[in-house]
């Protein structure tokens, strides 16, 4: 019976002594791992270098936006809108026998307002009525376009202005622009890594910038224009993009 005693004694002892020892081990591996993460924090960040690349890439436009129009005064309002509206209809006529689609003319503007006569001696002697109606046209034939702002004027437009010039499909050129952009920041990175005796180790991140188009415009007011074909040039446009690039450094 003693030693039956003894051997269960032994057991209870051999247990505790092994939940003492998991319980050791656990509290052991949890400030391990709490010293773990305090190091990490502690660590240095990335070194970086932030360079912005820039480049420009040339682009001859395909096709034109125009305002064209007609301003008509009259004596009475009713006069002024409809020798307004027979103007651009004359005109809008004039412009698809041109080669314009009818989908690329659109009205952008019609107004009406008064304008106030006075005599000499600074009184009102009367008031007229002015009737505006302009249409904003693309142009996709730039060969063409001369002969069609002529052809505008003959038949009665005597407002355009605001010509611009674009691209339909630049996609190719904006391509090209953020690889040379691109090549720009990596030549600069590796200079200023160089003149501060570190080495590109990877890029952190890279943002691209909206491109800026820096189109030709021109001509302003019917008094720019002046008999039929008026001589025309698209230049050249300029597109360029930018790119931001962080890069890791050691």
């Amino acid at each position: 019976m003693k030693s039956r005693n003894l051997v269960l004694i032994s057991a209870v002892i051999v247990l505790l002594l092994s939940a003492c020892t998991g319980l050791s081990s656990g509290l052991s591996n949890a400030s391990a791992a709490v010293n773990e993460a305090a190091a990490a924090q502690t660590d240095s960040p990335a070194k970086t270098i932030t360079v912005t690349g820039t480049t420009k890439v040339g682009i001859s436009p395909d096709i034109a936006t125009i305002t064209v129009g007609s301003r008509e005064e009259a004596d009475s309002v009713a006069t002024a809108v409809q020798n307004s509206n027979a103007s651009v209809e004359s005109i809008t006529d004039a412009l698809v026998a041109a080669g314009v689609a009818r989908e690329d003319i659109q009205t952008s503007n019609f107004s009406v307002y008064t304008n106030e006569q006075w005599g000499p001696d600074g009184t009102r002697s009367g008031t007229t009525y002015v009737a505006e109606n302009t249409v904003y046209i693309t142009v996709r034939d730039l060969d063409n376009l001369g002969a069609i702002l002529g052809d505008a004027v003959d038949a009665g437009a005597n407002n355009i202005y605001g010509i611009q010039f674009d691209a339909s499909d630049k996609t190719a050129a904006m391509s090209q622009g953020r690889e040379d952009a691109l090549q720009n920041a990596s030549d600069q990175a590796e200079e200023l890594a160089g003149l501060s005796n570190l080495t590109i180790a990877g890029i952190q991140s890279i943002t691209h910038y909206a491109s800026n188009y820096l189109m030709n415009t021109g001509m302003g007011g019917a008094g720019m224009v002046a008999d039929s074909a008026v001589p025309i040039s698209p230049g050249q446009m300029t597109v360029q993009v930018e790119v931001t690039v962080v890069y890791i450094v050691e």
